[in-house]
This record gives structure tokens, C-alpha cells and sequence, in this order.
């Protein structure tokens, strides 16, 4: 399994979205990994890690992340009305890289 949990107790936006792009990268790397990765992304889907992860699955390679994060993009969407404004940020920022992909 890919490791993230660097990506979950990252301190900070700027590290959890260096966090985010070695997961992607590692998930896209061992395909047969990105359903696990999104998976643990959907159950935490109101966090930013989680959000910023979408956004870097869906970013390294859309073909192969198009299963998984099309079927996010409601949940990502309602996520762009949240109270956080970081929260709110990554929300954007994934559903414009799914639509866009």
C-alpha cells in the first residue's frame, strides 16, 4: 500500500500538498494501488489532505484516475461551500482538475 501517513499529519498546506504529489505519483506509479489511495481520499473527504490528494491523482494522470474521481466530484463540489476557507481552496482547486481532466 502506498504510505500517507505523511499526508495526514502534514503541519501545513504547502507540506501536505508535497505530501499529496508523492502519493500520487507512487499510486500512479503501482496502478493497481489508485483505488486504495482514492478510497482512503473518499473517506476523508471533508479534510484538505484529502482534497489536495484528489486534485494530485486526477492531475498526474487523468486517464487512470477518471474512474475514481469522477464519482468524487459531487462530494467535491459540496465541499467548495465549506466553513474553512483552506478546505474551500482544495475543494476548488480538485473539482477544477477532475472537470478539466
Amino acid at each position: 500500500m502506498v504510505a500517507t501517513d505523511a499526508l495526514w499529519a502534514a503541519a501545513s498546506t504547502e507540506v501536505a500538498k508535497a505530501e499529496a504529489e508523492k502519493v500520487a505519483t507512487a499510486a500512479v506509479a503501482n496502478n493497481t494501488e489508485l483505488a486504495a489511495v482514492y478510497k482512503e481520499a473518499e473517506s476523508k473527504i471533508s479534510t484538505e489532505p484529502a482534497l489536495l490528494l484528489v486534485a494530485a491523482l486526477s492531475h498526474a494522470d487523468a486517464v487512470a484516475a477518471e474512474p475514481f474521481a469522477q464519482p468524487l466530484l459531487a462530494q467535491l463540489l459540496d465541499q467548495c461551500s465549506a466553513k474553512s476557507p483552506a478546505v474551500r481552496g482544495a475543494a476548488e482547486a480538485a473539482a477544477t482538475t477532475v472537470i478539466s481532466s
